[in-house]
């Protein structure tokens, strides 16, 4: 079922709507249909809709609504247009055949659970333009690969944010972040490196936990900044790390701080 979302239209019930040839998995509502009535594709509008395979969503859409397409398990694209500001909380949770999709330029705000357990994502690439990113964004999505995070406008990568991503390889932390919470990264499996940027303060509990776990080598973890941010006992998993490279003189500063100093024999200065 490939459905065509015009301008201007969203959810619910619309009188004088137009659907093409019946008999067939394809239909399409025209523009015409909605009028200027919805600026929105409204919460749970496709809510467990298992035929539905492809989404187009055209201009003048400003937001996709809670649950949108959640438990659409058979959607395989979907196409956003420029116009969309904000993507609530949900919107394509267990779309588990969803591999891939391309943010637009102009979206600010991605709510929690957004792509909760989209198993088949393997890239994802989150534009300059956004501001805010829910907690648990890519959880469970156990095919993803690669996260690009272009924007430099967040503070927090939030709690959970792929946990339990276990073929993750590759994603970068803005030099914006002050604060990775807990369990944003535990059980990434497949995470051999990482670096931490000098503007993070404060790494929460299990937030690296479990990286390269049960991997004949361990990751590393690279350290951009000279005062090491606050981390609780079980922020890393010590039996997984291979180094933990800081900068030039404060190799002391790191062996001794407070949760750092478990780690102090795996440690080295950047060369």
């Amino acid at each position: 079922m490939i459905f065509n979302l015009g301008a201007g239209a969203g959810g619910g019930a619309a009188e004088g709507l137009t659907f093409k040839d019946m008999t067939s998995d394809y239909y399409e509502v025209k523009a015409e249909d909605w009028g200027d009535r919805y600026q929105s594709v409204q919460a749970n509008r496709f809510y467990n809709d298992k035929l539905l395979q492809s989404v187009e969503i055209k201009t003048d859409f400003i937001a996709i609504g809670v649950a949108a397409f959640r438990g659409c398990s058979a959607l395989e694209n979907v196409v956003i247009p420029s116009s969309v500001g904000g993507i609530d909380n949900e919107t394509f949770y267990g779309c588990s055949n969803l591999e891939e999709i391309q943010l637009p330029s102009g979206l600010t705000i991605l709510g929690s659970n957004v792509f909760n357990a989209c198993t088949s994502l393997k890239e994802m690439t989150l534009p300059s333009s956004i501001t805010n990113i829910g907690s648990n964004l890519f959880y469970n999505c156990s095919g993803l690969e690669n996260i690009s995070i272009l924007t430099n406008n967040i503070t927090t990568i939030p709690g959970s944010m792929c946990y339990g991503c276990t073929s993750l390889e590759s994603v970068n932390i803005p030099s914006s972040v002050t604060t990775i919470q807990g369990s944003a990264f535990y059980n990434c499996q497949s995470l051999e490196s990482i670096t931490i940027p000098a503007s993070v303060t404060t790494i929460g509990t299990s937030a690296f936990y479990r990286m390269m776990y049960n991997k004949p080598s361990g990751s590393v973890i690279t350290m951009l900044g000279s005062t090491p941010p606050t981390i609780q006992s079980n922020t890393f998993n010590q039996a997984n790390i291979d180094k933990i490279i800081v900068p030039q003189g404060s190799l002391t500063a790191y062996q001794t701080a407070t949760n750092w100093s478990t780690y102090a024999t795996k440690m080295e200065e950047a060369a």
